[in-house]
């Protein structure tokens, strides 16, 4: 264990500056086992940790790092559980997905986490870097007043950067092909209802990702509006929001669509495609 906390971003661009001295093959020959705090992402409740997920397990394999899972204990409060791990002079070698801007600069003035500053910049980080200076807001976003970094942003790309995750193998026994239009989607559901008794169980409003196919973006971001041509406009307003909600009634209507698709959470839709009642999972 290690008092100074290693982000995971800042554990892959290490391994990304080791690749560019040397190459790296896998799996690694070692003997280190790396701590790791895992608890904001919802995991199956058919597994009783990380440990034991097959997704986990095969990572363990390819890169040749034993991992020791660290997660509160089964009904413990997960905010009180990581403030007093923050707190302990006991840290993991990574903490997966921790929200630290609130308290960024707290944890750089404390020496739980390290300043970045002095290795962002164009030898080093030389595409992250080239961002920063397209757009200098992304970079004071994880920026203290004083000067000092905490992480490093993430980009995406909102309208069209990932998708659901389909069943594969149930399209093989269908005889169905990876759906791409929305009359596929509806074939697809059809027969998946059928054959499986699955229905689509979107997360609260995640039904809200088919909004692409009527050339609207999707309603959660920024409260329906976005902005277009320098005009401002509401999802709701704009034509082809009244076809996705004749769509999304239909496909409810016949059934395809979880009926408690409005108070669904994270961990509901993930134990659920664990046990087979879902198509796919929603993006996040």
């Amino acid at each position: 264990m290690k008092k100074i906390m290693a982000l995971v971003l800042v554990a892959l661009w290490a391994f990304g500056c080791l690749s560019a001295v040397a190459e790296t093959t896998y799996p690694l020959d070692t003997d280190t086992t790396l701590a790791v705090w895992f608890v904001d992402i919802p995991y199956s409740s058919i597994y009783a940790n990380q440990g034991e997920a097959p997704l986990f397990q095969a990572i363990e394999e390819m890169t040749g790092v034993d991992v020791d899972w660290i997660e509160p204990a089964a009904g413990a409060d997960k905010a009180t559980a990581y403030n007093l791990m923050m707190a302990s002079t006991d840290l993991p070698d990574i903490i997966w997905s921790a929200n630290i801007t609130s308290n960024a600069l707290t944890y750089l003035d404390d020496g739980v986490i390290i300043d970045l500053a002095p290795y962002v910049n164009a030898e080093t980080m030389p595409n992250l870097t080239a961002l920063y200076e397209a757009n200098p807001t992304w970079e004071a976003a994880v920026k203290t007043d004083d000067g000092r970094v905490f992480g490093t942003v993430s980009v995406a790309e909102y309208e069209c950067w990932q998708g659901p995750w389909v069943r594969t193998d149930w399209l093989e026994e269908c005889g169905l092909a990876i759906p791409e239009t929305i009359d596929d989607w509806e074939v697809m559901l059809k027969a998946f209802k059928e054959k499986y008794d699955a229905t689509f169980v979107p997360m609260q409003d995640q039904g809200s990702m088919f909004l692409g196919a009527f050339g609207l973006p999707k309603f959660s971001f920024d409260n329906g509006f976005f902005q277009k041509d320098g005009v401002v406009k509401y999802v709701a307003a704009e034509e082809g929001y009244k076809a996705y909600l004749e769509l999304m009634a239909g496909l409810y209507a016949d059934g395809l669509i979880d009926p408690d698709f409005a108070s669904n959470t994270e961990e509901i839709v993930v134990n659920k495609a664990a046990n087979n009642e879902t198509v796919d999972i929603p993006p996040y």
